[in-house]
Parts: C-alpha cells; sequence; structure tokens
C-alpha cells in the first residue's frame, strides 16, 4: 500500500511537470505569435511611419522578430550560414519600409525602418571606395574646347579634360574610373549594392535624352509621392507651401518658360483616411501612374520631387545662385538590388540602363553651369517607380530646414538643367 501511493505521488507529480512543461511551451509559442502579429501589424498598417515635427522616421525594431520568427537564435553562431540573407529579405525586406542589414564585419543584424524619402546621405551610412591618385581629380579648369553644336562624330561629348568657364567637368578617363566615380559624383547606402558596369560612362553618356514628342502632346508628368512635404515656413492647410507647391513651380516654368507639355499630378500618395502614412505611397503611387502614363503615352519624363530629411542640426542644403538662395537638390535612382540579397526580382526594373543614364547626364550638366547645386547623386536598393519609364527620376530639393522661396529658386535652376539635357 505504502510504496503503492508512493509511485502514485511520483507519477502525478510527472503528470504536473509535464502538464507545467505544456502550459511553459504554450505561453512561449504565443510570445512568439504575438511578437510576429505585432510588427506585421507595425508594417502593414504604417505604424512605423509616425512622423512628428521634426520628421524623425528612423525607429528601431526588436530583434526578437528574428530570433523568433526565423529561429536564427545568436547570429554569431550562424555567421556561416549562407541563406540567412535570402531569409531576411524573403521574410521583412518585401514592406516598403522595413529594412535589415546583415553586418558581416561585426556579425550582427540590424533591423530598421526606413523612409524611402529620406537618405540622411550626411551619416556615415554610406559605402568607402579608395580612389586612384590623380592630378586632375576635381575637374580640369581650361575653357570649353569643343565647338557649339559639334557632336563629336556621334561620341559621347566628355572625351577630353573639360569645363565651363564657371563650372566643372570631367574627363571621359576620370569618368571610366568606377572609384572616381563613387567618390566623386555618388552615394550609396550600406543597404544597396551597385555594379560597375551599370556605371559605364561612356555608355551612359551614349544614350540620347532628347524628348521625341513634340509638346502637341504630354511630354512631362511631375507627381509627389510624400505630398506632405514641408519646409520651416510652409502652413498647415495649404498645400501651396509643400512640396506640392515646388512642384507647381516648376510646372509653370516648364510650361511658360521653356514650352514644354506637362501633367502635374498632385494626388496625395501618403494620406488615408485622413492621416499621414507613407508605408504603401509607392504602391498607392504607382497605381495612379499606371493610368496617367495610359492615357498618355507620349510622356516621356517622370519627376518624383520631394525635398530630403535630414537628421536634427545638419546643416542647410543651401548655396547661392544668381544672387538667390537655393536649396541644393540631388538626383535619387534605384537598382534594385540589395547588398546582402541580390537583385530583387519582384522590383524588376527594365528601365534602369536609362534611369541611370538620365540622372547622370542631369548631375554634369548641372556641374557644367552650376557646380555647387547639386548633392552626389544618390542610389537606393528599391526602384521608387522608375520602371515605367527611362527618363524617370526622383530628385530630392533641399530639406525640411530649408524655406518655401529656396526650394522654388531651385527649380529655376532645374528646369533649366532639364532644358539642357532634353532639349
Amino acid at each position: 500500500m505504502y510504496f503503492s501511493f508512493i509511485r502514485n505521488r511520483r507519477q502525478r507529480k510527472k503528470t504536473y511537470i509535464f502538464k507545467l512543461a505544456i502550459i511553459a511551451v504554450a505561453f512561449m509559442l504565443l510570445r512568439t505569435v504575438l511578437t510576429v502579429i505585432f510588427n506585421i501589424n507595425i508594417v502593414e498598417n504604417g505604424m512605423n511611419i509616425v512622423a512628428d515635427a521634426k520628421d524623425k522616421v528612423i525607429y528601431s525594431v526588436l530583434k526578437v522578430a528574428v530570433k523568433d520568427v526565423y529561429g536564427l537564435g545568436d547570429y554569431r553562431e550562424n555567421s556561416t550560414n549562407t541563406g540567412l540573407s535570402a531569409i531576411i529579405d524573403e521574410g521583412i525586406n518585401k514592406s516598403s519600409n522595413l529594412y535589415a542589414y546583415v553586418d558581416e564585419k561585426n556579425k550582427k543584424i540590424d533591423l530598421a525602418f526606413y523612409d524611402l524619402s529620406y537618405t540622411y546621405a550626411n551619416i556615415s551610412d554610406t559605402i568607402s571606395v579608395s580612389t586612384k591618385d590623380t592630378n586632375t581629380e576635381e575637374g580640369e579648369t581650361v575653357k570649353e574646347n569643343v565647338a557649339e553644336g559639334n557632336e563629336n562624330d556621334g561620341k559621347p561629348e566628355y572625351v577630353a579634360p573639360a569645363s565651363t568657364e564657371n563650372g566643372i567637368r570631367y574627363s571621359m578617363e576620370q569618368l571610366s574610373d568606377f572609384s572616381f566615380l563613387m567618390n566623386k559624383l555618388y552615394i550609396v547606402p550600406s543597404r544597396a549594392k551597385v555594379l560597375e558596369e551599370e556605371l559605364n560612362a561612356e555608355e551612359m553618356l551614349g544614350i540620347d535624352m532628347k524628348l521625341k514628342q513634340d509638346n502637341s502632346k504630354p511630354q512631362i508628368l511631375i507627381y509627389h509621392t510624400h505630398s506632405q512635404e514641408g519646409f520651416v515656413d510652409s502652413v498647415k492647410g495649404k498645400p501651396e507651401t509643400y512640396i506640392v507647391g515646388v512642384g507647381e513651380y516648376l510646372c509653370k516654368l516648364l510650361t511658360e518658360e521653356y514650352g514644354y507639355n506637362v501633367i502635374h499630378c498632385k494626388e496625395q500618395f501618403d494620406i488615408k483616411n485622413g492621416k499621414l502614412d507613407r508605408s504603401k505611397a509607392y504602391t498607392y503611387a504607382e497605381t495612379t501612374l499606371n493610368q496617367i502614363l495610359e492615357d498618355y503615352p507620349s510622356i516621356e519624363v517622370v519627376l518624383d520631387i520631394h525635398r530630403d530629411g535630414l537628421p536634427e542640426g545638419a546643416d542647410k542644403l543651401v548655396t547661392d545662385i544668381n544672387g538667390k538662395q537655393t536649396a541644393k537638390i540631388m538626383f535619387f535612382n534605384g537598382v534594385s538590388r540589395s547588398s546582402t540579397g541580390g537583385d530583387i526580382d519582384y522590383l524588376f526594373n527594365r528601365f534602369k540602363k536609362e534611369n541611370l543614364a538620365f540622372s547622370f547626364q542631369l548631375k554634369l550638366k548641372a556641374m557644367e553651369n552650376y557646380p555647387d547645386f547639386t548633392r552626389k547623386n544618390y542610389i537606393d536598393a528599391y526602384q521608387y517607380n522608375q520602371h515605367l519609364r527611362g527618363k524617370s527620376v526622383l530628385v530630392e530639393v533641399g530639406a525640411q530646414n530649408n524655406t518655401l522661396q529656396e526650394e522654388l529658386n531651385a527649380m529655376e535652376v532645374l528646369a533649366e538643367v532639364l532644358h539642357k539635357v532634353i532639349n
């Protein structure tokens, strides 16, 4: 009887332990499920982009999402897992705002929310590329030595060291050096990867950017993926004081001063249910853009006009042009390729070569005439709806600490530069 009691007691104890283990496992599973739901909800509902008055739009994400959902544990123990990047790209990077960066050097995973409009180019989040020593790395200062109207037998114009009297021009030898390009003309964040063959200067300069369509039909489309981007003196409730007003002035200049047929789309892709929501702005914009381009197939140039967002306390992006305080601009491209997962197939862009050539020619033309007007061209990992037309580019005009007038002044210069390239 006594031994039977002890045996039954031990069995009951094992049963309790087993039940407790099941409960513990259930709680762990519930925690994982709730974590997954929470993070998915953040991404899908745009909670990641809760822009405050200072437009700070980078937020940390709990690494438990990666650890729990994908079972990766400590990355230091999984550094040889060749499928790691693919897992992260497949599971996370399809969100328009949530990115994972695998830091191979320090053996860690960094997860962060990025607003695709903001480059934070002054932060050391760029690829460092050594350059070859050269005596002409800032460009030669001799005057233009090619006669006006001379097309150089069909070859790219940049065949010899030359510059305008007040501007900068690089030699073809310099522009053919990938390290030189990356050091002098481009910024590439660590999450993106650009191939040397994609920045072949001779090929990019050889692509004809002149418009084929006359102004009897629409030629240029201007729009704003982020219509709510404002400036230090923007007035709430008055879209003409925001980036949309800047685009409207560019439209007026191109139409009245240069004679182009321009459509300005003022739709608010970043406002949903009366609230700021940038999580799917590019997706919403693509739907509208496709309809406009279907209605007006004559459109050849597509300009997505933004203003950048800089860290608090950063210097203002401004220069003096013809006595006017003018916001600096930056041409922005996507290559649909991440540094960790390689080519992003679902963001395929058949116009990638033309896109890169367009911004390259715009950058060089601006430097010829207004050397301090443009920042380095920015190349990021994604697509930014530039797959719709060859002559597509995202333009960052100043930042949140510029004035509206500085932005408008920049449009006068941009219109001139654009005209020189496409006319």
